[in-house]
């Protein structure tokens, strides 16, 4: 076991659902500037500037060139590692936290059906098969330009599936382990979603007993499965804050 003692039962994390929205100043923090830059347009615009399949799945290039300058840009890794100190540590509420070590890119232009991984439906729970993310994890989901009902992710809470309708600016912090969410498989909007999103803990909750040996899926681990009690530890899909 890392960390502290966990706080709860894992009877009780299965338990607990959260849907909460937070704020960030779009000044400080400039990511949509940023992938605007390296992509020379406005990113509702995106689906102008580059050639996208009607159909698009998480695979297509655009995921690993996005990425790439993720983990290359100087300017992106400092903006990233100052927002996690002043932003995400406060939402996770600890100074210490565990969260992936950087965020994930997703792109759903309009009039193109996206299909999630390995899923039949864009709906789902991080927790199942084949993703089985550990029950200490929670997820924050954060698009870079105001969403609209066609293109945003859809949750389901308190037995309502609800649209997040969020402004440039906010995050999303959820129980995407347990809480069923997922995007419209086909996007009737005019204008493209760029989307981060990561995961992560307080310190105190990391617990690596919480895991099994047992094979996982990611777009990090498709071309060697991992095993989720080996994958998802700092070092390798996590890193400590």
């Amino acid at each position: 076991m890392l960390g502290n003692s966990l706080t709860h039962s894992q009877e009780e994390i299965d338990s607990m659902e959260f849907l909460n929205k937070h704020s960030f100043d779009t000044n400080e923090y400039k990511f949509k500037e940023l992938l605007e830059s390296y992509f020379g347009c406005r990113l509702e615009k995106l689906h102008e500037h580059i050639d996208l399949p009607t159909i698009l799945p998480p695979d297509h290039t655009i995921w690993d060139d996005a990425y790439k300058f993720i983990v290359n840009d100087k300017e992106f890794l400092d903006t990233w590692y100052s927002f996690i100190e002043n932003v995400i540590k406060p939402i996770l509420g600890e100074n210490t936290i565990v969260l992936q070590k950087l965020p994930s890119i997703k792109f759903h232009p309009p009039k193109t059906t996206y299909q999630y991984l390995l899923k039949k439906s864009n709906w789902h729970r991080d927790g199942e098969s084949p993703y089985l993310h550990p029950k200490f994890e929670s997820n924050l989901w954060m698009p870079l330009m105001d969403v609209d009902k066609y293109n945003t992710m859809y949750c389901l809470h308190e037995g309502e599936k609800k649209p997040q309708l969020l402004k440039y600016g906010e995050i999303l912090h959820f129980s995407g382990n347990t809480m069923y969410h997922g995007s419209n498989e086909y996007s009737n909007s005019e204008q493209t979603r760029v989307s981060l999103d990561f995961r992560g803990c307080k310190f105190s909750d990391y617990d690596v007993d919480l895991m099994k040996p047992v094979p996982i899926y990611s777009h990090f681990t498709k071309d060697k499965p991992k095993l989720q009690n080996e994958w998802f530890t700092i070092g390798k899909y996590y890193e400590k804050f």
